[in-house]
């Protein structure tokens, strides 16, 4: 039976309904790890459903700081004492970025971007899980 594994951080990414927060949880409890939930309380998220006009600027903004805050927290060392797992992976924010912004507020998210990334922990292993279509619609 595995008691450690041989890396510190370890993020878990995938399409909505993968199952990316019941495999980090699940983890953390074998694990005894940190766990690091992406938040799901975007104000700005039902505008976005709706294609309200710039509501996918301010989401994308809102997700790229909210993951900054949480990832800067990480970086307190006593937290990579123990396993770190997270349900997503900061760079996916670049990718909705392309493909949810036009290219005057992809500009500008770029930038702030470029600023962040560098202050963020790289994950030593990224798992990224994904379903067929019925599975995720049923999910």
């Amino acid at each position: 039976m595995i008691t450690e594994l041989p890396f510190r951080y370890l993020t878990v990414d995938g399409p909505i309904g993968a199952g990316k927060t019941t495999l980090v949880e699940r983890l953390a409890e074998r694990f005894e790890g940190v766990k690091v939930l992406e938040d799901v309380a975007n104000p700005f998220l039902e505008d976005f459903y709706r294609d309200v006009p710039g509501a996918s600027f301010q989401t994308e903004l809102y997700f790229l700081l909210q993951r900054f805050k949480q990832q800067r927290e990480l970086i307190q060392p006593e937290l990579f004492s123990r396993l770190v797992l997270a349900d997503y992976a900061f760079q996916k924010n670049r990718i909705f970025a392309y493909i949810n912004l036009s290219d005057d507020e992809l500009m500008l998210f770029e930038k702030l971007f470029l600023l962040l990334e560098p202050q963020v922990s790289k994950p030593d292993l990224v798992l990224f899980l994904t379903a067929e279509v019925p599975t995720f619609m049923c999910r």
